[in-house]
């Protein structure tokens, strides 16, 4: 228990000093406004405080003990009034409801901002949507409206439906040529494509087991093991026949030169006649 309350140089009390002596279990402090009343209730319930750093507390045999002072602080720190009439008791229980009550707003600005934002982002899809309606629009009358005789057979297809066509055109517009130049190169292509109308004709069937069956044959013929020769009726041809060496002899035909000398034995046995027979075999 608090045995004396020394209180000196602070708020309204002078350099020299007021004790207040013989303290009671209860004590009741009363006066005028300005007189001190709060002082003391402030410096005992933060008597660290610089500001009471000449004041002094002293406790009954030496034993001191928590101080709880109900005061303005005390009600602004512990008590809240939610609803007119009920109040939250509780300094850590404020502390929270505050801590809950910036939470909350924090939940209300991203919420606005959120709201905002999805604002702005169905404004522009609304604008994008409303563009496209508009450039389909503008398509269907200035492409094909306009161009409806020249195209009629390239635009099948797209001629009842505005949406697809403005896909289409999206689809094949390029840049890098005139209006005028595109338009003319597509004239020509349609009057080549549509100048009459295709004549259908039947899905083609392929039976691929007998393709490959036929290849197989193809491939292993005996025509292809057949060495392919010149006239065989001439006399020389019957004895290239005889020693088979067709290749060989092939070989220095392309060595006759015109002094008639055989490759072969170097000497002048070319006639005109055997040559014939060589050009007439191979």
């Amino acid at each position: 228990m608090i045995k004396t309350i020394k209180i000196k140089n602070c708020a309204t009390y002078p350099p020299e000093g007021t004790s207040i002596e013989n303290c009671q279990k209860v004590n009741f402090f009363y006066g005028a406004n300005g007189s001190g009343k709060t002082t003391i209730s402030n410096f005992l319930q933060n008597p660290a405080d610089s500001l009471y750093r000449e004041c002094k507390i002293e406790w009954e045999n030496g034993a001191d003990a928590d101080i709880l002072v109900y005061n303005r602080r005390f009600r602004e720190r512990n008590f809240k009034e939610n609803i007119a009439g009920v109040f939250t008791l509780g300094q850590a229980t404020i502390e929270q409801k505050n801590a809950l009550e910036a939470l909350k707003k924090q939940r209300d600005q991203k919420s606005e901002d959120l709201r905002t934002r999805t604002e702005t982002l169905k404004k522009k899809t609304d604008d994008a949507e409303k563009q496209k309606s508009e450039f389909r629009d503008r398509v269907w009358e200035k492409i094909l409206k306009q161009n409806d005789v020249e195209f009629q057979e390239a635009f099948s297809g797209f001629r009842n439906n505005k949406e697809h066509f403005r896909d289409e055109v999206l689809k094949q517009y390029d840049i890098s040529h005139s209006s005028d130049k595109r338009r003319d190169d597509l004239l020509l292509r349609a009057k080549t494509l549509f100048v009459q109308k295709p004549q259908k004709y039947n899905v083609m069937s392929f039976d691929i087991d007998n393709i490959v069956e036929n290849i197989i044959k193809i491939e292993s013929s005996a025509i292809w093991s057949k060495v392919v020769v010149g006239n065989k009726d001439i006399p020389i041809g019957r004895l290239i026949e005889a020693l088979d060496n067709a290749d060989w002899v092939n070989q220095g035909r392309r060595h006759l030169r015109e002094d008639r000398v055989c490759p072969f034995c170097q000497e002048q046995t070319i006639t005109d006649d055997f040559k014939n027979q060589l050009d007439s075999f191979f």
